[in-house]
């Protein structure tokens, strides 16, 4: 190899180091977001359209799927120009806020292969469950229980009632209630039993059980008139429910 070839052969080897560069560059962009619910547009053609090709679900640990795409107002295979899917997105993201399962919702354009689109929808799911603790005195108000009562324990109930929203993943509601102390009582509650494949309707079934110091024979001048036992449960019940 002479010294008159060395500067040709120098620059052939910048020039395809060069064109690396710009390959892996554009394989990057490629892989970019091209718009989000929660970035600004970077894509200009307004006016061709996009066919959804696949929906992305990330984030939803556990809501079911079907359960967030029921709530897109777009399908794989749809077509849209660009400015109709900012507008799906948009409603997208309400709706799904709307649903009460997430903190925060993020729908995006995530790549685009010609014209065929990949849709990504990034949620953050809610905290679920709710417990809540309580006390309760059994006369008409506090003053009563402190003058009368004498602040008698035993005229006091007392609990927790928890709440778990989103019980599997369906939107539905699973509660249960724990009483004690002058009434003890136990209840179950489920909401959201499906009553379609499209969850479009449903129902709800429950049972409550419970045992009182008390309870009401009769009502006079519209007045209840109630036997109370303050040492021992008098009554028992058990209601099941279904909705």
């Amino acid at each position: 190899m002479s010294t008159k070839q060395l500067p040709l052969i120098l620059f052939a080897m910048l020039a395809f180091c060069r064109s690396l560069s710009v390959c892996a560059q554009v394989n990057s962009l490629q892989s970019q977001l091209i718009y989000s619910t929660n970035e600004l547009n970077t894509y200009t053609d307004t006016t061709s359209l996009f066919t959804i090709k696949e929906i992305i679900l990330e984030g939803n640990q556990r809501t079911k799927e079907k359960i967030i795409l029921r709530e897109l107002p777009f399908e794989v295979n749809e077509r849209y120009s660009l400015s109709e899917l900012i507008e799906k997105f948009a409603i997208a993201r309400r709706q799904l806020m709307n649903s009460t399962l997430f903190q925060d919702v993020v729908v995006s354009l995530n790549t685009l292969q010609g014209y065929d689109a990949a849709v990504k929808v990034s949620v953050i799911e809610r905290l679920y469950i709710f417990p809540i603790p309580f006390i309760k005195v059994v006369d008409q108000n506090l003053q009563q229980w402190v003058t009368d009562s004498k602040m008698d324990m035993g005229k006091v109930k007392y609990g927790i009632k928890t709440t778990m929203k989103n019980f599997t993943g369906r939107n539905d509601r699973f509660s249960f209630n724990i009483t004690s102390g002058f009434t003890k009582e136990l209840s179950f509650r489920y909401e959201g039993l499906p009553l379609d494949n499209k969850l479009r309707w449903s129902g709800s079934l429950g049972v409550w059980y419970g045992q009182n110091r008390d309870f009401q024979y009769a009502t006079v001048a519209h007045k209840p008139l109630a036997y109370r036992n303050n040492e021992d449960f008098v009554h028992d019940f058990l209601e099941p429910t279904l909705k």
